[in-house]
């Protein structure tokens, strides 16, 4: 046999193994020779997947928004600082050092950042690309509840969807996330400086990271406001917020 002809029987051979792996694979995505409760719970995992990718992706880009905006997505009042919106967390009292905390809870935060994801969840899990003639995939509402801890913010996303084939039926309705964003931890160092600013007028970051080593904080002058920017050793998530000062 000459060598043209060797290399085309290999060529020949070659493209028979990719075919018939080819129509392997397309028999396994549409469930030929799996059972249908098999089938059915690889589909599951797949969008179990998804929707933690997508949470995830989703919480850390509202975190860092809010962090930089100083705990909140539409500043109510805020001073424009190195390209963000940052919130006045204490409001100016004419005459005096002193300034009214307007500082925003924990509850109006992790209220925030839940209707930010049940908003944008939807579009980048994307269940379309789910979507197949061998089964049937039915989803409900998106619902999402978020807790702020010290050091992590952990996010429940209440999406019931249900999975069929054949007699086979599975449904999957809750999924958490948690993001490693100390948050937390950040907020209540903001609510020490913020009653400081308060009552006493100045707030001092020395003396306070030396009992609080863990966390830096960096005190900004932009006349005549204050901004405080803070971040965990151990991160690189900021938060910051401005007090106001009087011209």
């Amino acid at each position: 046999m000459s060598k043209r002809a060797q290399v085309t029987t290999f060529v020949i051979i070659g493209i028979v193994i990719l075919a018939v792996l080819g129509l392997f694979l397309y028999a396994r995505s549409i469930g030929l020779g799996v059972s249908p409760e098999s089938f059915i719970a690889s589909k599951k995992t797949a969008i179990e997947s998804r929707i933690d990718e997508c949470t995830r992706e989703q919480a850390a880009r509202v975190l860092e928004i809010i962090g930089k905006q100083g705990g909140t997505l539409t500043p109510l009042k805020a001073l424009q600082f190195n390209g963000n919106r940052v919130s006045y967390l204490c409001y100016n009292i004419p005459g005096s050092d002193n300034c009214v905390n307007r500082v925003l809870t924990l509850r109006d935060i992790e209220s925030q950042v839940s209707s930010y994801l049940e908003n944008n969840l939807r579009n980048c899990i994307n269940l379309d690309s789910f979507r197949s003639s061998s089964y049937s995939l039915q989803p409900g509402n998106l619902d999402v509840s978020t807790t702020i801890g010290q050091n992590n913010v952990l996010v429940i996303v209440d999406y019931p969807i249900t999975l069929s084939r054949d007699d086979a039926r599975l449904t999957v309705s809750r999924f958490s996330s948690t993001v490693s964003i100390p948050l937390g931890r950040l907020y209540l160092a903001a609510i020490d400086i913020i009653d400081s600013e308060a009552q006493v007028g100045e707030f001092d970051p020395l003396p306070y990271m030396l009992v609080h080593n863990l966390i830096r904080i960096e005190k900004q002058r932009p006349f005549p406001d204050k901004v405080y920017i803070m971040n965990v050793r151990t991160s690189p998530y900021i938060f910051q917020f401005a007090i106001e000062g009087e011209p």
